[in-house]
C-alpha cells in the first residue's frame, strides 16, 4: 500500500508518501528519503519512487516527503532554509514512528538532502543507519556549482545572457531561486565540522572523491566513533552535472547498493 498525506503544523503542512512493507517479513525498520534541492529534486524523483518501492519490497517502512517550500508542501521556494528543513525532518520521523510503529529509523539523503540528514543526526542520537549519497560537503563549493550550471544553462538558451537575467536575490538555479537566507546558511555549511550520532552505521556513496573531500568526511565520521565507509561507484549521475543538464537517469547500481546495504544492516 502507498499512502499520500499532509502532516505537520496547519500553517506549514508537509506532503508525505508512505510505502508499507510488501514483504511478509516486516523488519520494524523505517527509512526516510531526504530529497535534494531545486532541479535535483526533479531529477531524483523517479529514482526515489523506485528506491521506495524496492525498500518496501524488502520489508522496510519507507517515507519520502517534501521539505517546506518544495514540491507539494506548503511554502514558497524562496522561503527555503536548512534550519527549517532540519525541523521538517524531525516532524517526518515522528510521523513515520506514529504511522508505522517502527523500532529504528534510518536516513537516505542525496546531495543537499544528505547534508540535511547529517545535520539532523548531529543534534541527537536518534537515527540508526545513514546513507549520504553524493553529499554536499562544502556549501561554498555547492553555490559555485549552482552558479556555473545556471550560467551554462542560460548560455544554451540565450545568445548573450546578462547577469540581471539570472539574479534573484543574487542567485537563481535553473528556475529555482536560492534565497539570501539559504545562501548564507550554505556559506557556513561544512560537513567536515559536523558529527553525526548514529546507533548503527554510515555509508557515503559517491561517483568520485570530489578532490578528496569524501575521504575526509569518511575519516571524520570514523574519528568520532561512527562505523562509516566510503564507496566509490561509477554509476550515472542522477543529480545535476554540467555535461548532463538535459538528462534524467535512474542509477540502478546506486539503488542496488543502497537497498542491499540497508538489508545487510537490518540483519
Amino acid at each position: 500500500m502507498i499512502d499520500t498525506f499532509f502532516f505537520g503544523p496547519s500553517d506549514a503542512q508537509l506532503y508525505g508518501v508512505y510505502n508499507e512493507p510488501h514483504s511478509r517479513k516486516d523488519n520494524d525498520h523505517g527509512v526516510i528519503l531526504c530529497y535534494p534541492f531545486g532541479q535535483e529534486y526533479i531529477r531524483v524523483h523517479r529514482s526515489y519512487q523506485q528506491l521506495a518501492r524496492r525498500l518496501s519490497d524488502a520489508g522496510f517502512h519507507v517515507m519520502r516527503f517534501d521539505f517546506f517550500g518544495a514540491g507539494d508542501s506548503f511554502g514558497e521556494s524562496d522561503e527555503a532554509t536548512l534550519a527549517q528543513w532540519i525541523k521538517d525532518l524531525d516532524l517526518a520521523v515522528e510521523e513515520l514512528e506514529d504511522t508505522a510503529d517502527v523500532e529504528t529509523v534510518s536516513l537516505v539523503g542525496l546531495r543537499l538532502g544528505a547534508a540535511v540528514a547529517a545535520l539532523a543526526a548531529s543534534s541527537k542520537k536518534r537515527f540508526h543507519n545513514m546513507i549520504l549519497w553524493e553529499p554536499v560537503i562544502s556549501g561554498v563549493e555547492y553555490i559555485a556549482e549552482l552558479e556555473a550550471m545556471q550560467r551554462k544553462w542560460l548560455k544554451d538558451q540565450l545568445d548573450k545572457p546578462g547577469r540581471d537575467k539570472w539574479a534573484v536575490n543574487g542567485m537563481e538555479s535553473i528556475g529555482y531561486p536560492v534565497p539570501a537566507a539559504l545562501q548564507e546558511e550554505l556559506r557556513r555549511l561544512n560537513l567536515l565540522d559536523v558529527t553525526p550520532k548514529l546507533s548503527g552505521k554510515g555509508l557515503i556513496l559517491a561517483r568520485d572523491s570530489y578532490s578528496g573531500l569524501k575521504e575526509l568526511l569518511e575519516q571524520r565520521m570514523q574519528a568520532e566513533g561512527n562505523d562509516a565507509e566510503l564507496r566509490i561507484q561509477h554509476a550515472p549521475a542522477v543529480w545535476l552535472r554540467e555535461e548532463r543538464l538535459e538528462n534524467t537517469l535512474v542509477p540502478r547500481e546506486s539503488l542496488d547498493t543502497i537497498v542491499n546495504w540497508l538489508i545487510e544492516q537490518a540483519g
